[in-house]
């Protein structure tokens, strides 16, 4: 009794495994055709038919084309949200959409305007003192110019006319009174080339602390972010925690606050369990079902598959996905919107004009599959795909046989 057990556990597992049904709980399969009506509560019978064998992923919808909202360059790296526009609404080119904190900003705006008001003031300060000096030097230099007339006026008196220690006082006088005049001159010209560049500093200051303004002015005005285009405004997914953007959250230059998509272009971002992997192919149909609109479906075509298994968030965040792109042959404006959930069923195999047989008469043991017939007698069989009402019996069986339910 105890080896029947045994070999009643044993038959049960190679079934489980043998008719592809329990995988995983993401494979499923999609009806087949029914079968002909029972001649009996426990009896029916083998057909001919097509077997369609389906595999379910989860999904959400995303825009293939959308206008991001961006957080601008500022002069803080990262920045807070103070006011949102609501996920969902529908918006104009230019509506404000989201308001980043200004108070940092604001405060250097103040302290910029302080800096060149400083540097306006220490300018005309410059140009003050310069010309001051200026003038004195110019004097200077007429002065000097009169002496050194004077002197070489002084020094063409000939020899003849007084004694020689008065000629050569004169001469050296002409000669001392003619070096302090280009002396003059020369520390006037000096003068004016270094008081000019002096000045052109304090000018580049002054020009660099209002471009200061300008740009923390900028700044402040590029902390309203505006829609890009007309649309639904449509919040974006904070990048490490799993949720999306939220008033108070800290955003840095260049990061994605949200999105206006285009909603005329449309596809769906499904996930595929690692264990799952090689379960589907490129370009295999598909049908995408949105969870909110369970009675319309649109038809798609499996585009593009992850190479590299993601990891999962939240209470997945111990499984392993791979992303699956799902293209659809159309998209509806008026009822799709990004990050609605979606169910995809692929299609991995459609089969025609196959003998097929319920489950419910199909039994496994040590010799291998078989079918039980009406009469409780078996018939070895050989096992194809499967679906999650029915089996492709490859040969041992025809079409119209009555067959019983397994014990």
């Amino acid at each position: 009794m105890v080896a029947g057990v045994r070999d009643a556990l044993v038959a049960a597992v190679l079934l489980c495994g043998a008719l592809a049904g329990c995988a995983t709980n993401q494979a499923t399969t999609a009806p087949t055709p029914p079968a002909p009506a029972a001649t009996s509560g426990s009896q029916s019978q083998s057909w001919t038919g097509e077997l369609r064998r389906t595999f379910l992923l989860t999904g959400e919808l995303e825009a293939v084309t959308g206008y991001g909202v961006l957080v601008p360059r500022t002069p803080m790296w990262q920045v807070n949200i103070r006011w949102m526009l609501d996920d969902g609404s529908p918006v104009e080119a230019g509506d404000k959409v989201v308001e980043l904190d200004t108070t940092q900003i604001v405060g250097d705006v103040a302290q910029k305007r302080i800096a060149a008001d400083t540097a306006l003031s220490e300018l005309y300060q410059k140009q003050a003192d310069v010309a001051v000096e200026l003038a004195d030097k110019e004097f200077a230099v007429e002065q000097a110019r009169t002496e050194a007339d004077k002197a070489a006026r002084k020094a063409q008196v000939p020899l003849e006319l007084m004694d020689r220690r008065a000629y050569q006082e004169a001469q050296l006088a002409a000669d001392r009174t003619r070096v302090s005049h280009e002396n003059a001159v020369g520390d006037l010209e000096a003068y004016k080339v270094t008081s000019q560049r002096e000045i052109e500093v304090l000018r580049i200051d002054l020009d660099k602390a209002q471009r200061d303004i300008e740009r923390a002015a900028q700044a402040l005005e590029a902390m309203e972010l505006r829609a890009p285009r007309g649309g639904i405004f449509v919040v974006g997914e904070h990048p490490w925690e799993g949720r999306k953007i939220q008033l108070g959250d800290s955003v840095w230059v260049g990061m994605k606050i949200a999105e206006v998509p285009d909603l005329t272009s449309m596809r769906v971002r499904a996930w595929l369990s690692d264990v799952d992997d090689g379960e589907i192919e490129v370009g295999m149909p598909a049908t995408c079902t949105i969870d909110a609109y369970p009675d319309r479906s649109v038809p798609g075509r499996v585009a593009e598959i992850g190479v590299v298994a993601q990891e999962g968030r939240g209470q997945n965040a111990t499984r392993r996905y791979f992303d699956v792109l799902i293209e659809l042959e159309r998209a509806d404006p008026e009822i799709m919107r990004p990050g609605m959930s979606v169910k995809v069923e692929v299609e991995a195999e459609r089969r025609a004009d196959v003998v097929l047989v319920p489950r419910t008469s199909l039994a496994l043991d040590a010799q291998g599959p078989h079918v039980v017939l009406a009469d409780g007698a078996t018939q070895p069989i050989e096992l194809g795909a499967c679906s999650a009402t029915a089996c492709e019996v490859r040969s041992g069986l025809g079409a119209g046989v009555r067959l019983g339910r397994r014990g």
